[in-house]
């Protein structure tokens, strides 16, 4: 046998493949027969053929493209075990049988499982046909080796071991990370497969070791797993199936198991009540509750129960979050979500399930922002499963809708950020809203615009009118509702009368209220929902010519740009009572301005230009709260381009930017807008035509601040800066910082070098040197806010240094 085998393996390459695939069919067609009992002559002669084998396999090349033959002539022989109507089998077949397994076993060393280019066929067939034998005789083997699954279980373990070191290696290169977290899923089946078929045969200790060996090995994938971007999205996907695999281990076994009140199960839900006491602390410990939790009983939950396990499920949750440095632990969510959303709609009973929404819905209060994020994508994955459009229990979905409309139009001291949470929540579901649930928040958007334009001053300030404002500039935010802003009924209804709206109540204030603080509010309340009906129309989509509404949008952006600069204007010297509203508004006149006019606002075509920039000067001086905004607008608009002819106006231009970035920079300005104001200095001076370094103005600004970074420069070289939870602190500032930057600020405290005094201060530009660093070393996300606002700061930093060195 072995001589025919190396002649065939020897021949021709077409002869060879002709012959080796002949060899294997007829194989496979003879030993899939049916039979009543096994015959010692056929098992010998399988035993001989497989230790041949082992002799070839260890002779041969490591690249011989037969090596694949003798792998599937093995498989197809195996059959011959499998296909007996009776696995009674005398002690001499058994031993037979035994050594076959031991063979499969064997050939792991021709399989270069310590090599990040595994052999993956030969590795799918050797588990394949250990877990088979071992399933088929499991009572005969485990009594001829009663550590059979012990020893199994730790060449497995190995495996993985060996595999998991390869891919910490190879995670830059996608192909090869892929095969081998590809491998590892087929090692991670194997493990449970032989783990579930011995299982009946184990002690409880080895319970627990399998216990504590998902908890590791998750553990140290989802750590392989935060080195990763989201991006090549195939790598990042095969790594969460990889944990997820890992996580099912034990669930799997435990459905496996044909008693379901078999005592793994049992061991297991007492460990889960005990994991739940004690809330995790590690991220091995949280990785065994996610692993557990999926064993959660679908009945005979208490609602008390079900409350408490969720307090100590999101408890466990911040407590891990907080022991990881990666800016990309909020990737761990991913594992919780379905979890969640089985204990809140799926485990309860029915009456109970509308407290624990509730009780869900006030985690999203929480200060913690991942909190926040994990709580948005529970109901986002409730909105596309147990409520999606056609389901018998959508009408829960239309129940928490209507319930979370009426929490937000209830007169009460509801809190800035409760009151935000529930916003993002609806504007994040509202793509996965069923039709009717987005004709409904549409439905109250219209009614609240409708009451501004139709009253005017005279409208009723509800809490209901509030909440659909509210929820217009959320969704304007999330760009949910695109489809709904451009649709030409929604156009025809609200757009023109907007802007005569818009126009009277800013020509209403211009002229004075004589003191009415009633009526001053009404009218920015006009002007704040105006704009935003503008700004959610205008900012949707490029409307072609042949869009039914396209010629009042067109005479709209004809006349709304000077309204817009009026309105900034109106902002520097009539202050808004709700510091919200006129952040908002202000926020609205950018991106009009932004979207709708730049090229010809930055050539003051008219003179806008120079009167936005009048107008800032007075906002930045009185108004610091506005100052975030402010350093956004810049960043578009210091690109300017005065035209040669109007050599007066590049004086007066540079003369008040450099006013106003003197201004944003001023101590204690915080670093984010610092960070902003840079990064508009560096654009200011490579891109603008007014951008005269001999201009007094200029040359004092870059000599102010040179003298500065002088001062830290020693600093910045450094190469023992604080770099572990400094850029996670700049992207979790940068994902909440429209909404709750001021809340956030005063629990956010920036590390210095040890070379700093540590007396403490607000962060001022001194910091964003550190942050820069290390931003700088830190490779970002794909999150286009958070990539730009590294990029803008890193940009900055260059930008100022060079011009240190060169003063």
């Amino acid at each position: 046998m072995k001589k025919m085998l190396e002649v065939i393996m020897q021949g021709m390459a077409d002869e060879t493949m002709k012959i080796q695939a002949s060899v294997i069919e007829f194989t496979a067609n003879v030993h899939r027969k049916k039979k009543n009992s096994f015959d010692h002559e056929h098992l010998q002669y399988i035993y001989n053929v497989f230790h041949d084998v082992d002799t070839i396999l260890a002779c041969s090349a490591v690249d011989d493209p037969s090596r694949g033959f003798l792998t599937q002539f093995c498989n197809a022989l195996s059959e011959y075990f499998y296909a007996s109507t009776t696995q009674t089998v005398d002690e001499e077949g058994l031993k037979i049988i035994n050594s076959c397994k031991d063979l499969w076993h064997r050939f792991l060393d021709y399989a270069h499982t310590s090599e990040s280019t595994p052999d993956f066929v030969l590795l799918t067939c050797i588990w394949r046909n250990i877990t088979r034998l071992c399933t088929t005789f499991r009572v005969q083997l485990i009594e001829l080796e009663p550590e059979l699954a012990t020893s199994l279980l730790q060449s497995i373990s190995t495996t993985i071991a060996a595999q998991a070191t390869c891919l910490e290696i190879e995670l830059e290169s996608n192909d090869i990370a892929i095969n081998l977290i590809k491998t590892l899923r087929l090692l991670i089946k194997a493990y449970q497969s032989i783990f579930a078929c011995f299982v009946d045969y184990m002690p409880q200790e080895k319970y627990l070791a399998t216990l504590l060996y998902v908890g590791e090995i998750s553990k140290n994938i989802f750590h392989k797993q935060l080195k990763l971007k989201r991006y090549p999205e195939d790598l990042f996907q095969a790594c969460e199936q990889l944990v997820d695999d890992v996580l099912s281990l034990i669930s799997k076994t435990s459905t496996q198991i044909k008693e379901p009140s078999s005592r793994l199960s049992f061991f297991y839900r007492q460990k889960l009540k005990e994991c739940l006491e004690t809330p995790a602390t590690s991220t091995q410990d949280f990785f065994i509750v996610l692993a557990l939790l999926k064993l959660y009983p679908s009945d005979g939950n208490t609602n008390v129960q079900l409350a408490k396990d969720l307090d100590s499920i999101f408890l466990s949750y911040r407590t891990v979050l907080n022991t990881l440095s990666s800016p990309r632990k909020s990737y761990i969510m991913e594992y919780l979500i379905d979890s969640i959303i089985h204990l809140v709609f799926v485990a309860p009973p029915s009456s109970s399930v509308y407290k624990l929404q509730l009780q869900v819905l006030s985690y999203s209060f929480h200060e913690n922002i991942y909190q926040q994020v994990l709580c948005q994508h529970v109901w986002r994955g409730a909105f596309c499963s147990i409520w999606k459009e056609g389901s018998k229990l959508s009408r829960g979905g239309d129940q928490f809708i209507n319930c979370l409309f009426k929490i937000l139009s209830t007169p009460s001291n509801l809190q800035v950020r409760a009151r935000n949470a529930i916003l993002d929540l609806l504007a994040n579901c509202f793509d996965v809203f069923t039709k009717s649930q987005r004709a409904k928040c549409m439905h109250g958007i219209s009614m609240a615009i409708e009451s501004i334009c139709n009253d005017g001053p005279d409208h009723e300030a509800t809490p209901s009118l509030f909440a659909n404002l509210d929820l217009l500039y959320h969704l304007i935010g999330a760009r949910s509702a695109i489809q709904c802003f451009s649709e030409p009924e929604f156009i025809q209804t609200h757009l023109t009368s907007s802007v005569e709206c818009l126009g009277a109540a800013v020509d209403i204030l211009c002229q004075g209220t004589d003191g009415d603080r009633s009526l001053e509010n009404a009218l920015w309340r006009i002007i704040d929902g105006t704009l935003l009906i503008c700004r959610a129309i205008l900012l949707s989509v490029e409307f072609p010519a042949e869009h039914p509404q396209s010629e009042s949008i067109n005479k709209v952006t004809s006349c709304i740009n000077t309204v817009v600069v009026g309105v900034v204007d109106l902002l520097s010297t009539a202050i808004p009572q709700s510091k919200s509203t006129g952040s908002r508004v202000l926020e609205s006149c950018i991106e009009i301005i932004i979207h709708e006019f730049q090229p010809s606002v930055k050539q003051n075509v008219n003179n806008q230009y120079i009167a936005l920039l009048q107008s800032t000067v007075r906002i930045v001086s009185a108004q610091k709260w506005l100052h975030f905004h402010i350093t956004k607008w810049l960043r578009y608009f210091v690109s300017v381009q005065i035209p040669q002819d109007a050599s007066e106006d590049n004086l007066v231009v540079a003369n008040l930017l450099c006013e106003i970035f003197t201004k944003l920079l001023a101590y204690p300005s915080p670093w984010p807008v610092i960070a902003l104001t840079l990064e508009a200095i560096q654009v200011f001076l490579s891109t603008s035509n007014v951008a005269d370094t001999t201009l007094d103005c200029i040359h004092t600004l870059l000599l102010k601040h040179s003298t500065m970074l002088h001062e830290y420069f020693t600093l910045i070289q450094s190469p023992n800066l604080p770099q572990n939870n400094l850029s996670d602190r700049l992207s979790q500032l940068v994902l909440d910082q429209d909404s709750t930057f001021e809340t956030t600020m005063s629990s956010i405290s920036i590390r210095v070098s040890p070379s700093v005094p540590a007396a403490k201060r607000p962060p001022t530009i001194d910091d964003l040197l550190q942050t820069c660093l290390a931003i700088k070393k830190f490779k970002p996300s794909k999150n286009p806010r958070i990539e730009a606002a590294y990029t803008a700061a890193a940009t900055a930093l260059d930008s100022l240094l060079n011009l240190h060195s060169q003063l």
